[in-house]
């Protein structure tokens, strides 16, 4: 079968270079964009494809980070955690804005710390096992975000649940996902940064990449994750 595959990309410059975003110094300072393409075949990984850029937005910001979901046979992105923000896409990248609601654990950490950044991560997952989530025992969308402090240069990443019909509202945040952090450099400051999710059964995968260098997972069960949520201090008062 074919897939869709969402992604981040400078813009290309189609062998012209003239194209390019320029500063006033007259340097190439193109920026981050959203791209999907359509029809993606894993098992061909030959056959150019073509990219089409996701139109809401902003062309002179970076713009990524944006987590993918489904809901009934179209897709959505979540194109900010705070506020959480909902955008439908179409296959050509035409894309708007359609729902926007705030989750107050989420705006007072923005309000307290101007310093950290909230950001998505990976994709977001249906999940529907009541028996291993008894913290939130309904359908909902597990997702990825973090927090980055621009002050320390660290990371921390949160799993987090929304609702599984419209607006999507951003319903449960876990504490802190317990990543083997690394040095990019000797004597640097240690990160991780997840980039991928996935449930399979009662299994719950986290991919991510330690200092910039090594390719990690974190597997857990469903049920110990609900563990993270139950205990977690970022709850709706």
């Amino acid at each position: 079968g074919s897939m869709v595959v969402a992604f981040d990309s400078k813009p290309p410059h189609g062998g012209d270079s003239s194209t390019c975003r320029k500063n006033q110094q007259g340097f190439h300072d193109s920026v981050a964009q959203m791209y999907m393409s359509t029809g993606v075949r894993v098992a061909q990984p030959s056959n150019p494809m073509v990219g089409y850029r996701l139109s809401y937005g902003q062309s002179d910001v970076a713009e990524k980070n944006w987590i993918p979901f489904t809901y009934q046979n179209s897709l959505y992105f979540v194109y900010t955690p705070m506020p959480h923000v909902i955008v439908g896409a179409q296959m050509d990248g035409a894309s708007e804005k359609l729902y926007s609601t705030t989750f107050r654990p989420l705006q007072r950490i923005a309000q307290e710390s101007p310093h950290v950044s909230i950001r998505g991560s990976a994709q977001a997952v249906f999940v529907n096992n009541t028996e291993a989530t008894p913290s939130l025992a309904r359908p909902h969308y597990l997702a990825l975000l973090h927090l980055f402090d621009s002050s320390t240069g660290r990371y921390a990443h949160h799993a987090y649940r929304f609702g599984a019909e419209p607006p999507f509202m951003m319903l449960q945040m876990s504490t802190q996902l317990p990543l083997s952090e690394a040095a990019a450099v000797p004597n640097g400051v240690k990160f991780a940064f997840a980039s991928g999710l996935a449930v399979a059964g009662n299994t719950v995968v986290i991919t991510y990449g330690a200092g910039d260098r090594d390719a990690r997972a974190l597997v857990m069960t469903l049920e110990r994750l609900d563990e993270m949520f139950k205990c977690s201090s970022y709850a709706e008062e």
